[in-house]
C-alpha cells in the first residue's frame, strides 16, 4: 500500500507529517468538527482542558485535535488453488436480488443503489454498489475445514436464524462452496468506496478501524467528503 502519512511517534504523541495531503487531510476534518459545534452531545474531556481545548461547546477534546497515524500493511496469503474468479449464475442472480430488488444500503455509509445520483444521501461520491463476501472470502473456500464450517459457521447461524431450513443439519463440501459463494448471510451490501477505496474500503484497511465508521460520529468520519477528497488526490486516485 503506497504510505499515506507520517508514522505516529512510538511515544503516542501526535506525528508531524511532511506530506501537504496529510495536512490537508487533518485540516479539513477539524474543519468539520468545528462547523458541528453545538450540534452533537459532549463527550467527557480526557487530559488537561489547557492542552485539549475545545473547538465548540459542544465538541470534546477527542474530536477538537485529530492527528494521522500511518500503518503500512504487508499482507502475504498463500490462497489454495483455485480458477480465475468469475460471476457465477448463482451469486448474479442474488447480488441482484440484494442490490437492486430489495435496493439494500451499504452497511457504513447507508447509499442505495436507487440513492447513488442523489448526492445528500450520496456523501461519499460512490458509483456502484457491491457485494462483499462478509463471512468467509470466496478464494480461501478450498481451503476451509467443512468440519469446522459445520460446528462453528453452521451452528450459529442456526442460532440465529432458527427458522431457516439450511441450518438444521450439517452441510456437505458442495453446499458449503455454494453458500460461500452466494448466500446472502455471506454477503453483505457496500458501496464500491467503502468496498474498495484504499483509504476506507474493507479490502485496503484493517478490521478494527473499518469495522467503526458506520458508529462514528457525522462530523468525525474516515472519509467524510473533504478528507475522502483529499486523500484521493494525495494516492492518485479517482
Amino acid at each position: 500500500m503506497k504510505p499515506m502519512f507520517k508514522k505516529e511517534k512510538a511515544d503516542g504523541n501526535a506525528p508531524r507529517s511532511s506530506s501537504r495531503g496529510a495536512r490537508a487531510a487533518r485540516a479539513a476534518l477539524q474543519a468539520r468538527v468545528a462547523a458541528h459545534a453545538g450540534k452533537v452531545q459532549p463527550i467527557s474531556r480526557a487530559g488537561s482542558a489547557a492542552a485539549h481545548a475545545p473547538v465548540g461547546p459542544a465538541v470534546s477534546s477527542q474530536t477538537a485535535h485529530v492527528h494521522v497515524v500511518q500503518r503500512d500493511l504487508v499482507e502475504d496469503v498463500f490462497y489454495p488453488p483455485h480458477s480465475p474468479r468469475t460471476e457465477s449464475t448463482a451469486y448474479g442472480a442474488i447480488h441482484n436480488q440484494l442490490v437492486h430488488t430489495e435496493d439494500r444500503p451499504c452497511v457504513v455509509c447507508g447509499v442505495r443503489s436507487s440513492t447513488l445520483k442523489v448526492p445528500a444521501q450520496n456523501r461519499f461520491g460512490a458509483a456502484a454498489m457491491e457485494t462483499h463476501h462478509a463471512v468467509i472470502e470466496w478464494s480461501l473456500a478450498k481451503a476451509v475445514d467443512l468440519g469446522k464450517f459445520n460446528a462453528e459457521v453452521v451452528a450459529k447461524l442456526k442460532t440465529q436464524h432458527p427458522e431457516e431450513q439450511v441450518y438444521r443439519r450439517a452441510f456437505t463440501q458442495s453446499e458449503m462452496e455454494a453458500w460461500i459463494d452466494h448466500h446472502p448471510d455471506n454477503l453483505v451490501v457496500l458501496c464500491d468506496v467503502h468496498h474498495r477505496h484504499r483509504g476506507v474500503g474493507i479490502h485496503a484497511i484493517t478490521g478494527p478501524i473499518w469495522g467503526a465508521q458506520s458508529l462514528l460520529l457525522d462530523c468525525y468520519e474516515l472519509g467524510s467528503p473533504d478528507t475522502l477528497k483529499a486523500m484521493r488526490n494525495m494516492l492518485g486516485t479517482k
